[in-house]
């Protein structure tokens, strides 16, 4: 056979590739080179429980603070005292502060103290706190807090947080309440709190790139995807439901004295909640400053109004007696959650009583809808001269009922299900179908079809000839 044009020649090379091309040889190696680069690099999701790790890695003085240059503070983070006795702190200057991290749970109030020592008259106590939707965020990322104080007469506080531009280029929104400390001007005669704020328990699930979790594009499939699953769903696309009991556990796990209370520095208290009182005796509570509360949580009813109260002990008179009450709807939300309430009550001559209520952003952002009367602790002032309870709030005896994909309870959002995944392209699917069969009558027709082509190429070259 003689080759009078070079396009028979084309046409005869082309035969070992055809063949080749029918076989999925080559298409097959340029699939898996272009998937291995792929699988490679993989998918990590960085995870972190929902407690902080929180310590103060600075403190600062902002003005005058006392008669002289230097003042002896000790510090108070979470309600304990960071060391014991007194240090040495300039005014007008940043003191670095090292010491072990505080864990510190998502749906608590967060406060920080000093005790400033004085050898003319009593000691002066200042604290700031923070709101769990003012501190509180789910990332895994680290971020800081500083807080302040004013050493005046006012007394007033702030916050702010702040993160590196790292956490901001990331996408990383803390959603929290607190002003960014790009936004907020450090108040002139103030001591200042710098927190660090880390995750804790923090690791690493890595998806393999022909599984990725649902949040992530997936990579093409190879074949198409069928109406059902070949194996049964994993857990992880299962839908649970969280339920608990009507009642609620309650306990008070901070107290603080706002102000002055009483002729000296200290006052002995005992608590009372749901007309219980929480231990035999007084304790000594300073003032000026938060102080933690350990003990076992109260059982409350939905129904019921809540009562805190405490009893300050007085050798020169009678003991004197305040106590704050919440009606039921003013504290008790169905949800699930666990939450925060604050209760405050003037030892002032008016007694007036308020309260408000919180919970972390992490919360908020889960849609939480606590529909209580009582106001949001973002719009609420604390009362200057005041007692105030912080409670937590739990839910009792929580269960998880778990719903397989296939059928989720009617009231939640259905998973979709997967007849609803988008095909591969049309052409992909006829040419792996049509030229890459799985089954032994794929094998057969491959065959014929291989021969055909061939057949096919030959029967050109001798019309051609």
């Amino acid at each position: 056979m003689k080759f009078k044009n070079a396009k028979y020649v084309a046409l005869l090379a082309a035969i070992p590739f055809s063949c080749a091309l029918a076989s999925g040889d080559i298409v097959g190696k340029k699939n898996d080179e272009g998937l291995r680069g792929v699988r490679q690099r993989g998918l990590a999701a960085k995870t972190c429980s929902k407690e902080k790790k929180v310590s103060i890695y600075k403190f600062c003085i902002e003005g005058d603070c006392d008669s002289g240059a230097e003042g002896e503070h000790r510090l108070k983070l979470d309600g304990q005292w960071l060391w014991n006795g007194f240090r040495d702190f300039r005014e007008g200057q940043c003191h670095s502060i090292n010491h072990s991290a505080k864990t510190v749970a998502a749906w608590k109030s967060l406060a920080v103290g000093t005790e400033e020592h004085d050898d003319w008259s009593e000691n002066d106590s200042y604290f700031a706190t923070m709101t769990a939707s003012s501190w509180y965020s789910e990332t895994c990322e680290t971020y800081e807090l500083i807080l302040a104080k004013e050493h005046t007469s006012a007394k007033k506080e702030s916050m702010c947080w702040e993160m590196s531009a790292a956490g901001g280029a990331k996408g990383v929104d803390l959603g929290l309440t607190a002003t960014r400390c790009t936004e907020w001007t450090t108040p002139s005669e103030s001591f200042l709190w710098y927190l660090k704020v880390e995750p804790k328990d923090v690791s690493y699930i890595t998806y393999p790139p022909t599984s990725p979790p649902t949040t992530a594009s997936s990579l093409p499939p190879t074949t198409p995807p069928t109406a059902s699953p070949a194996s049964p769903p994993t857990p992880a696309s299962e839908f649970a439901v969280k339920t608990c009991s009507k009642e609620k556990e309650v306990s008070i796990y901070k107290f603080c004295i706002e102000g002055d209370c009483d002729i000296g520095a200290e006052g002995e208290h005992r608590l009372k909640l749901d007309g219980q009182w929480l231990w035999n005796g007084f304790r000594d509570f300073r003032e000026g400053q938060c102080h933690s509360i350990n003990h076992s949580a109260k059982t409350v009813a939905a129904w019921k109004s809540l009562a805190v109260g405490t009893e300050e002990h007085d050798d020169w008179s009678e003991n004197d007696s305040y106590f704050a009450t919440m009606t039921a709807s003013s504290w008790y939300s169905e949800t699930c959650e666990t939450y925060e309430l604050i209760l405050a009550k003037e030892h002032t001559s008016a007694k007036k009583e308020s309260m408000c209520w919180e919970m972390s952003a992490a919360g908020g952002a889960k849609g939480v809808d606590l529909g209580l009367t009582a106001t949001r602790c973002t719009e609420w002032t604390t009362p200057s001269e005041s007692f105030l309870w912080y409670l937590k709030v739990e839910p009792k005896d929580v269960s998880y009922i778990t719903y397989p994909p296939t059928s989720p309870p009617t009231t939640a959002p259905s998973l979709p299900p997967t007849a609803d995944v988008p095909p591969p392209t049309p052409h992909a699917v006829s040419f792996e179908s049509s030229l890459l069969g799985t089954s032994g009558s794929s094998h057969a027709s491959l065959n014929v079809k291989i021969a055909s082509l061939v057949i096919g190429l030959l029967g050109a070259l001798v019309f051609f000839g």
